[in-house]
C-alpha cells in the first residue's frame, strides 16, 4: 500500500488535492447547502419574515455552512488567514457565481423555447454555470 504524500510544512495543501475531487467534495458540499439554503428559508418565512429577508438570512446561513464544510473537506488549507475575511471573500466569490448562475438561467429562457416550456432546464444550465464559477473562485481566491 502506498503511503499518502503529506505536504511540506507551510506548504498549501489545496495543490496537493487533484482537481476533480476537490470539485466533487464541492458539488456534494453545495448540494447540502441547498438544502440548508431551503430549510432556512422555509423556517423563516413560517416565522413571519417574508420572501426577501428569509431570503437573506437563508444564503447567509447556507454560504456560512459551506463554507465551513469547504474549508475543512474541498479545500484544506494551512494558511494563517483571518477566518473572517475568507468567509467574507467565500461570500462575495459566491455571490459572483449567483450572478452568472441568473444570468445563464435568463439567456437560456429567452433563446431556446424548450426551456421555455421546461424551466427547469433553466435552473439546471443557471447551476452547473453558477458552481463552475463558485468553485474555481474558491479555489484560486478564497482558498489559495
Amino acid at each position: 500500500m502506498k503511503a499518502r504524500a503529506e505536504p511540506e510544512p507551510g506548504q498549501d495543501r489545496t495543490v496537493s488535492r487533484p482537481l476533480a475531487g476537490q470539485f466533487i467534495r464541492f458539488a456534494v458540499i453545495g448540494a447540502f447547502g441547498f438544502v440548508v439554503d431551503a430549510g432556512v428559508l422555509w423556517l423563516a418565512m413560517d416565522a413571519g419574515t417574508g420572501f426577501h429577508l428569509g431570503r437573506v438570512i437563508s444564503f447567509l446561513t447556507a454560504v456560512s455552512f459551506t463554507w465551513a464544510l469547504n474549508r475543512r473537506h474541498s479545500f484544506p488549507s494551512r494558511e494563517g488567514a483571518s477566518r473572517f475575511k475568507q468567509w467574507l471573500r467565500y461570500v462575495l466569490a459566491m455571490l459572483v457565481g449567483g450572478v452568472v448562475n441568473l444570468g445563464a438561467s435568463f439567456a437560456c429562457y429567452h433563446a431556446f423555447e424548450i426551456v421555455r416550456v421546461w424551466p427547469i432546464l433553466a435552473v439546471a444550465v443557471g447551476s452547473v454555470a453558477g458552481m463552475l464559477v463558485n468553485f474555481f473562485a474558491a479555489r484560486q481566491f478564497v482558498f489559495r
